[in-house]
């Protein structure tokens, strides 16, 4: 199979880049950590999330945040940008 003829680094490497994350670099947990995009895979299917960098050195219990899927923040963080260019008065400043 041409699958297996590549590596598995490099097969990893392009699932990853196939998978946007909207908000890396963006979020930052209560402790003023930022969040880093990452994913998982179970069943057959990819699960994407954004998890703390505290959580990442110490420890699950080290960030009461600690995981966020990154679906749900980033459709509520889309939801909030439409919400603000629906509005006139920042339609009429631009």
């Amino acid at each position: 199979h041409a699958i297996l003829k590549e590596s598995p680094r490099k097969r990893a490497a392009n699932t990853w880049s196939d998978t946007p994350a909207l908000l890396k670099g963006l979020l930052y947990g209560p402790d003023g950590a930022a969040f880093s995009p990452t994913h998982t895979r179970k069943g057959g299917r990819l699960y994407r999330f954004y998890v703390s960098q505290t959580v990442l050195k110490h420890g699950a219990g080290a960030c009461p945040v600690g995981r966020v899927p990154a679906g749900e923040i980033e459709r509520a963080v889309i939801d909030q940008l439409r919400a603000v260019f629906r509005q006139r008065e920042i339609v009429a400043g631009t």
